[in-house]
């Protein structure tokens, strides 16, 4: 069988086929977290003991063992959940051992590879989608997430989620799921009895003094002042901001500008007039921000601009291990390179 997106997994009551063998493909936290408990209560039923569990790390891992327990009934269970997280180099170094075991997978028994990539094209790949499932664990694009809080709104807590509000909470927390999901939960823990989530009650709910200093060290840097983005960043790791609180809805406005960079420059190209708001208009930018991250682009330039994209993708690799700098420093040279002492000359 294809494979199947996350958001497609976690819509189904039941499984498409057999669970002796799972690929979870993708980086999106949120969304491996959530099939992997998917797949735990096909197993094991809905109030599965997490204990039941038999998890691995890739770096740890060795083959005999996970293999042993795979093929080993439970002492206590009458199946059997084996995971191998951040499987990438642990796949590639047993691989050939992995298909011949894979081929015939034990009755009872379910293993779960977790791997941040696995081209379609491994026959590794093409066994599993034969004998087990391939789940891609990647979240929405930026033009979907609105739609996918609204769904999410009604189906985890019951509570609609009007369009606006969708889009205001995307635009104020980033494109981050774990964060927007947090936001979306004491959201609707604190409108769930007036029946629905308004753009009102983001404005008023979601808009915390973190979140007030993300933006203020948003729109700091954007405009080349990164002493004073640098100093609010410390004040935010200082008080227990988590990294990605800051990177997610920076990197959320990097992209659009990126975009808008890239409009403007094809405009350009064709001879017309180009128009700077209106780029950043067809990048998805709202209204009310046009004459700010206009202002911004114009300071950073068209080289810096077709660079956002790429550093905030840079950025974001750092943070999830990628990297061996401290997220702190994965962020300021991030913050620097968009000040005006960086400006091209």
């Amino acid at each position: 069988m294809p494979a199947l997106s996350a958001l497609e997994l976690l819509q189904r009551k039941r499984p498409p086929k057999s669970l002796g063998v799972v690929l979870l493909v993708g980086g999106e936290p949120l969304l491996r977290k959530e099939a992997l408990a998917w797949i735990t209560a096909q197993v094991f039923g809905p109030q599965a003991d997490p204990q039941l569990v038999d998890t691995f790390d890739g770096s740890e891992a060795t083959l005999e063992e996970v293999l042993d327990l795979w093929s080993t009934r439970g002492l206590f269970a009458a199946a059997r959940v084996v995971v191998v997280r951040e499987a990438d180099s642990w796949i590639k170094q047993h691989r050939s051992a992995l298909e011949k075991a894979l081929a015939q997978p034990p009755d009872g028994s379910t293993l779960v590879l977790v791997a941040d990539s696995e081209a379609s094209s491994t026959r590794l790949y093409k066994l599993v989608e034969k004998v087990g499932l391939v789940v891609r664990c990647q979240g929405p694009t930026a033009a979907r997430l609105p739609a996918w809080l609204s769904a999410r709104a009604e189906s985890r807590h019951g509570t609609p989620l009007e369009e606006e509000a969708a889009a205001l909470l995307v635009e104020r927390v980033g494109e981050d799921l774990a964060l927007l999901d947090q936001e979306l939960a004491k959201l609707a823990a604190a409108c769930g009895s007036q029946g629905r989530i308004t753009a009102e009650d983001v404005r008023r709910l979601v808009g915390s003094w973190r979140t007030q200093v993300v933006w203020e060290l948003i729109d700091a840097a954007l405009q080349g002042e990164a002493a004073q983005a640098l100093d609010q960043l410390d004040q935010l790791l200082h008080s227990g901001q988590d990294v990605f609180g800051v990177l997610a809805p920076l990197a959320f406005v990097l992209r659009r500008m990126a975009a808008a960079t890239e409009v403007f420059l094809h405009q350009l190209q064709q001879g017309g007039r180009p128009d700077l708001r209106a780029a950043l208009t067809q990048a998805g930018e709202k209204r009310f921000v046009l004459e700010t991250r206009a202002a911004q682009l114009r300071q950073l330039g068209r080289h810096r601009g077709r660079e956002l994209m790429a550093w905030a993708t840079e950025a974001d690799a750092a943070l999830k291990g990628y990297s061996q700098l401290p997220p702190r420093l994965v962020l300021e040279r991030l913050l620097v390179r968009l000040s005006r002492a960086m400006r091209p000359r």
